[in-house]
């Protein structure tokens, strides 16, 4: 019986231990939800706010999370390569990275030309 009265009191503590560990990460997903809005709001608030700096602006989406740029504004004094932060947000290291390229001006134009083959073809596939 003995046995049965601690298994029991090992299983709530590893159950109750479980579900405050649940809350952090909920709290924790939350947060990051918030912050990852609030990053979006402020690239599309400061992409407005830039509309008559340039004569273009250009976004720049990727499928990495947190590709280095966000925006390429072109005018007649240049083009900047744009990164939008919140206030006192540290660059990243990927930040970093690319801002060095473009200070030690490793940038080049590229024209990249290419054909879709014929035999290229989409369409809907039949329900099952």
């Amino acid at each position: 019986m003995a046995i049965i009265v601690m298994m029991r009191r090992k299983h709530e503590e590893i159950v109750e231990e479980i579900e405050k560990e649940g809350e952090v990460d909920r709290k924790r997903t939350l947060a990051l939800g918030r912050g990852t809005i609030r990053g979006e709001l402020n690239q599309i608030l400061g992409t407005y706010s830039m509309l008559n700096d340039y004569e273009h602006i250009a976004f720049l989406t990727s499928v990495a999370k947190q590709f280095p740029l966000d925006l390429i504004g072109v005018n007649d004094n240049g083009i900047d390569f744009i990164e939008i932060k919140s206030l006192k947000t540290p660059l990243s290291p990927s930040d970093k990275k690319i801002k060095e390229l473009i200070d030690n001006k490793k940038v080049e134009y590229k024209v990249i030309e290419g054909n879709l083959p014929k035999s290229f073809n989409i369409q809907e596939r039949p329900e099952k």
